[in-house]
């Protein structure tokens, strides 16, 4: 199974909310280090929304796609 990894960018979409937003980049990387290579590139053209954190999220293939593993890296 080969695991992925993509770009997330929590934001807090409103003055009051407690809980952020999670916006994901639509392209997955074979590697953290790709997906850092492509976050050096520039990340304001990747989210239509500026966001308050960036990082990337592991996942892995599961039966109808892919499934968050729960292991984060800095971006």
């Amino acid at each position: 199974m080969t695991k992925r990894y993509q770009i997330i960018q929590e934001r807090y979409a409103g003055k009051w909310d407690n809980e952020p937003v999670q916006d994901e980049y639509p392209v997955l990387f074979d590697s953290i280090e790709r997906a850092r290579e492509r976050a050096k590139s520039g990340t304001e053209t990747m989210f239509e929304h500026k966001g308050d954190a960036l990082f990337i999220v592991e996942l892995e293939p599961r039966r109808g796609g892919m499934t968050y593993t729960g292991r984060q890296f800095p971006l």
